[in-house]
């Protein structure tokens, strides 16, 4: 292993863009019984969500809400989740080992060699293995999808390494729990390690971004989002009061941030950032996206005793409507990257009207919109993402959806 010090850092303090409130409109709660903690969570290959739990058991959900749970041997809890190339799901065991399962809820584990290595995220790499963070051994972790192990010791000592992904560079990028620095390793070993400036403090997830950076939030309590060029040149961006705890890349070109103070934010790859408040029962942890298009995340225990996985709508949010007195009024909030069409539909039995469709050029930083238009008093409407997402959602009762379909 080769090790290489060359640091690359440039800080850029992002002026501050504006921040709105919204509300979700079109998110759906599926209640947990008898899972209590559900953690990570992807997108399988057979279009369901997978995750872990805080029990020795891998769940999958359906996009329907449909549950079912598997078992493994291992006393400890999962963490990480990721789909693997050979088209099983390959998950972490914090007791020190690698579990494979099959989208039949075939499982496979495989211990870690050194003892104590605490697994913790797991990603796919560009070399066809899964590669791991070793938080306990402070090191890197390469699993074949024959199970055999490889492990590549870090060059800072105790710094717990945990988030991992996949970088379009083909290499994997992954963070530390006890230093303020960004970490990189090659698929044949090599590692080079980016401090943070101070000013945005420690990184608490990492994903790959639609930009070709690498996009982390930093400590719960700083309320910012660091990026990551391939080449490690830093910038940051301001998310007030987002505790942020899990990022994902959203359908809609954008990052999608779990706030573990009950909200989830959206941020712009230009920094132009929106949060979205949750139900206070509610304790986003990790998101993703998933079938559809949409957004999965999963909730921990709050007043209401027991875990939760929600789905929001990504084309959807920040449109937000009301109805009264025969009029609908829908407020857009979002920041819009390129020229795109703001459409709504009223749909009944007899078919479908064009509320209105207005073009909407390239708006930064975010400001809103509002329009109102009068439509019939009676009859059964029908919610509607946007033209060609695959995605629809009937409901038996008034209901109105505006999307954003970019040109």
């Amino acid at each position: 292993m080769t090790v290489s010090k060359s640091l690359l850092i440039v800080s850029l303090l992002s002026a501050t863009c504006a921040v709105l409130q919204a509300q979700f409109d079109g998110m759906t709660v599926f209640p947990l019984t008898g899972i209590s903690y559900p953690g990570q969570i992807t997108e399988g290959p057979d279009k369901a969500l997978w995750f872990g739990t805080g029990g020795s058991a891998i769940g999958r959900m359906t996009a329907a809400g449909v549950v079912t749970e598997y078992g493994y041997a291992a006393t400890s809890a999962s963490g990480g989740i990721t789909v693997g190339p050979d088209g099983a799901l390959w998950f972490t065991i914090g007791s020190g080992e690698i579990g494979r399962i099959t989208t039949e809820g075939v499982i496979t584990t495989y211990p870690v060699p050194t003892a104590n290595s605490q697994p913790d995220f797991i990603a796919a790499g560009s070399d066809g293995a899964l590669w791991f963070t070793e938080t306990g051994a402070n090191q890197i972790g390469r699993i074949t999808t024959a199970g055999l192990f490889t492990e590549y010791p870090l060059p800072s000592t105790n710094n717990s390494p945990t988030g991992i992904t996949a970088g379009p560079d083909g290499a994997l990028w992954f963070i530390y729990n006890y230093q303020p620095a960004i970490g990189r390793i090659t698929t044949s070993g090599s590692v080079t390690e980016y401090t943070l400036p101070y000013t945005i403090g420690f990184p608490v997830a990492i994903t790959a971004g639609p930009d070709g950076a690498l996009w982390f939030p930093t400590d719960l309590d700083v309320g910012l989002v660091g990026r990551i060029t391939t080449t490690g040149i830093i910038s940051q961006y301001s998310a007030p009061h987002l505790s942020g705890n899990s990022i994902t890349s959203g359908p809609d070109g954008a990052l999608w941030l779990a706030g573990y103070t009950g909200n989830v934010g959206r941020m712009t790859t230009s920094g132009a950032f929106t949060q979205y408040p949750v139900p206070a029962t509610l304790v986003p942890w990790a998101i993703t996206a998933g079938p559809g298009g949409d957004l999965w995340f999963t909730e921990l225990p709050g007043t209401q005793g027991s875990g939760d996985i929600s789905r929001a709508l990504a084309c959807g949010l920040g449109l937000n409507v009301s109805y009264a007195d025969g009029s609908v009024t829908m407020s857009f909030d979002l920041s819009v990257m390129t020229d795109a069409t703001w459409s709504a539909w009223l749909v009944t039995g007899n078919g479908e009207t064009v509320l209105w469709s207005k073009p909407i050029h390239a708006t930064h930083p975010p400001h809103p919109f509002t329009f109102t238009r009068r439509v019939p008093a009676e009859g059964n409407y029908e919610s509607r993402s946007c033209p060609g997402s695959g995605n629809q959602q009937r409901r038996q009762h008034r209901c109105y959806r505006s999307c954003l379909q970019r040109l």
